[in-house]
């Protein structure tokens, strides 16, 4: 049996699905193609170094989108970013450089229209965007570092 989730309120937009199953709407904005000298193909770049939402790195999260009827939710991309003075942009793929990278992700229906977008790895600290493949927006979020020191292990009682 498929567990039922609050449905996303706007159509299109993905959100964030906390610890205690709230619904967070990502950061969203717009972004504009742009060639550069030295790069291959062209990349998607978005304003701002950082997103405002922000997931802490090794948590398992489920992200949400409700979608119309006949969109397929595997037309959305994962796509980690660079940043660049105030900017954000995508990464090329290494396999296809024409092309910006993407992560991949399952799906899985939560609700009468509404999929939930897993990565199928923890990710690494850094920022992110969702994009519909027919889309100009996208929503994006940031995976900051566990704050814990590197190397100090938990002392046992």
């Amino acid at each position: 049996k498929v567990p039922v989730l609050r449905e996303p309120e706007i159509m299109g937009a993905v959100y964030l699905r906390d610890e205690s199953e709230a619904l967070i709407q990502l950061e969203r904005t717009q972004e504009t193609a742009r060639s550069g000298a030295g790069l291959t193909g062209t990349y998607w770049e978005m304003q701002g170094a950082k997103s405002s939402v922000r997931i802490k790195s090794g948590q398992k999260v489920m992200f949400v989108v409700r979608l119309a009827y006949g969109i397929d939710p595997g037309s959305f991309s994962l796509t980690p970013l660079d940043v660049r003075n105030d900017t954000r942009r995508t990464r090329s793929d290494t396999k296809n450089r024409s092309v910006p990278l993407s992560l991949p992700f399952n799906v899985t229906k939560v609700g009468e229209s509404s999929y939930g977008l897993m990565p199928v790895k923890d990710l690494a600290a850094g920022e992110y965007a969702f994009s519909h493949s027919t889309a100009i927006d996208v929503y994006c979020f940031g995976v900051d570092a566990d704050p814990s020191p590197v190397g100090v292990k938990p002392r046992r009682p």
